[in-house]
């Protein structure tokens, strides 16, 4: 260890307060990270957005994660009829656009379940907790998303990128592959 002019090291000199961004974060009922997605997509306008994907992604760590929202062996009409959510920009606003078509539909939803071979209790546990984290964006930020969808992906984006920075992974054309960044600043 340095030490600094006055025999005390830089470790002690660090302030290891929590920040009021910390701060916030602690209220949240997500993990970490989730959280940060949460914050950061309020602050970027997206609450409903960042809520829905928050509460998709905590429900689909809590049950069996190989086809949280589908149901197994739903059959080739199934496949095609989910078809209608899949994202061409990831998994992620895939799951977005299956709870967003959900809420559109939740004055019928065993129906929409029923239709779509979707797993009606987990989307109904993902709806308790986009509630409770709608309760929270109420008294903290505006609740209006006047973004184009196209903005709302782009923002959703930049939400999960700050959020898992050590996740983020560049494409390589040439290979089909990937190589996190993590990886490539560390070479």
């Amino acid at each position: 260890r340095r030490s600094t002019s006055d025999n005390r090291t830089i470790r002690d000199n660090y302030d290891y307060s929590i920040t009021g961004f910390g701060r916030e974060m602690a209220k949240l009922p997500l993990e970490p990270e989730l959280a940060h997605f949460f914050l950061k997509a309020c602050e970027l306008k997206c609450p409903h957005e960042g809520a829905a994907l928050a509460a998709m992604l905590t429900i689909q760590d809590k049950f069996d994660s190989t086809s949280v929202f589908f149901l197994q062996n739903s059959g080739s009409d199934a496949v095609r009829l989910q078809r209608r959510f899949w994202m061409e920009e990831g998994d992620h606003l895939t799951l977005l656009s299956i709870f967003m078509s959900y809420l559109k539909n939740s004055g019928s939803s065993v129906k929409f379940c029923q239709k779509y071979r979707l797993n009606l209790r987990n989307l109904l546990a993902a709806h308790r907790l986009y509630s409770t984290l709608l309760k929270y964006t109420k008294s903290n930020t505006s609740n209006v998303s006047l973004l184009s969808p196209m903005e709302i992906a782009v923002v959703i984006r930049k939400c999960l990128i700050s959020a898992y920075p050590l996740n983020v992974a560049k494409s390589d054309e040439l290979t089909a592959s990937y190589t996190s960044l993590a990886a490539i600043q560390n070479s």
